[in-house]
């Protein structure tokens, strides 16, 4: 029988039908390598990230075994209690405790003695939300509307509006009883007070940065907290930072709070002793409930100014200047060649200033709050000395 080839399927030869086959794997070839360069190349950059953060961590921030009599004569005649810190050109000039961490244990401040950083807060809360405008996740023109309807006025208020605190917005007491983050996010909600008159008009009211906070929870549908532990604590490495909530009395190398609220500030007295509850620590939510060494604290800063948090284009749309006058936006003030903002409360009190380039700045952590607190007046010196001898 005389079997003839088909035109179809069946009448291709071998050769024919191995073609296709092979095409088909070779193509399926270089969508694995392709995919599996891309997944190394995300490695490698995650790697180069984690290296350049590493950098910027505590590891490279160690005690001198010499420190500046200098800025220790100055910081003993304001009767400073608390860590100080001083870095010039990524060296440390000066790192020393002084004074009590606990007076009636006889503990001593070292240069692992943790505090509470308060207002200092403000500036990681706008970093972490700056970091979603910088990921279209939001934007600065976003009113606060979007995602607090019930705000009044809101719809007039920008976060931009916000993060340099001209909303006319404000509150009454925090909460003190323990909340969850939306319930604390809810009270000030229901409690908060707009006044047209102080619109465009810089105010300090924390009310702005909980509500930043609030914001950053609603677009990740995670928890402060937890953005911070990703974005910060952990990208940095950072081994003595918590929120103080979280049994920040229990820490190793913790403070108590004290305060001097007499006249005489020649004379440490460490008798008034400031006790803080937890419920008045998660009330402050984005605003001042972190407590870090001096070292953490320094490390945080300089990466922000580094760019290693977000882009140096975004830090400079964060904290624009106004010309050569301070000027709060972002959490800080900016000046023309420095960043620098303060937090005090409940015993204790941080200043920090650096210049932008994140190599030289000072930061002052202090478990004595005094009457006309001299830890602002201090740290401009000794950052002005450093200054003034480069």
């Amino acid at each position: 029988m005389n079997f003839k080839k088909n035109k179809g399927m069946a009448g291709k030869t071998k050769r024919q039908i191995r073609l296709p086959i092979l095409s088909l794997t070779i193509v399926g070839s270089v969508l694995v390598v392709t995919m599996i360069i891309i997944f190394v190349s995300q490695l490698v950059e995650k790697q180069i990230n984690r290296v350049n953060a590493d950098n910027v961590t505590t590891a490279t921030i160690k005690k001198k075994e010499k420190n500046n009599n200098e800025y220790a004569e100055l910081l003993h005649s304001v009767n400073f209690v608390g860590t100080a810190l001083v870095v010039k050109n990524d060296k440390v000039v000066y790192f020393e405790g002084n004074g009590y961490s606990n007076y009636q244990a006889g503990w001593t401040n070292n240069i692992k003695s943790i505090y509470q950083i308060n207002g200092v807060q403000n500036s990681i809360t706008a970093v972490l939300l700056m970091k979603l405008i910088q990921n279209h996740k939001a934007k600065l023109s976003d009113p606060i509307s979007k995602y607090f309807p019930k705000i009044v006025g809101g719809q007039n208020i920008t976060l931009l509006d916000m993060l340099q605190m001209r909303s006319g917005l404000s509150s009454k007491l925090a909460p003190q009883k323990s909340m969850t983050d939306d319930d604390v996010l809810n009270y000030y909600v229901d409690n908060i007070r707009y006044n047209t008159s102080e619109m465009n008009v810089w105010r300090y009211s924390e009310v702005n940065y909980n509500l930043l906070a609030g914001v950053i929870e609603k677009i990740t549908g995670k928890s402060y907290e937890s953005n911070f532990n990703t974005e910060i604590k952990n990208y940095l490495g950072l081994k003595q930072t918590g929120f103080i909530y979280d049994g920040f009395s229990k820490q190793k190398y913790s403070t108590i709070g004290y305060a001097n609220k007499n006249s005489n500030k020649h004379v440490v007295n460490y008798q008034n002793v400031q006790n803080r509850t937890k419920g008045q620590a998660l009330s402050a939510l984005g605003t001042g409930n972190i407590y870090m060494s001096a070292a953490d604290l320094y490390t945080v800063e300089s990466a922000i100014a580094r760019g290693k948090i977000i882009s140096k284009g975004s830090l400079a749309v964060l904290r624009q200047t106004d010309k050569n006058t301070p000027h709060y936006n972002g959490g800080v003030y900016s000046i023309k060649n420095a960043y620098y903002t303060g937090g005090g409360g409940y015993g204790y009190d941080t200043y920090f200033k650096m210049d932008k380039s994140g190599k030289t700045g000072v930061v002052l952590m202090s478990n004595y709050y005094q009457k006309n607190s001299p830890i602002e007046y201090a740290a401009n010196k000794i950052f002005n000395s450093i200054d003034s001898k480069k």
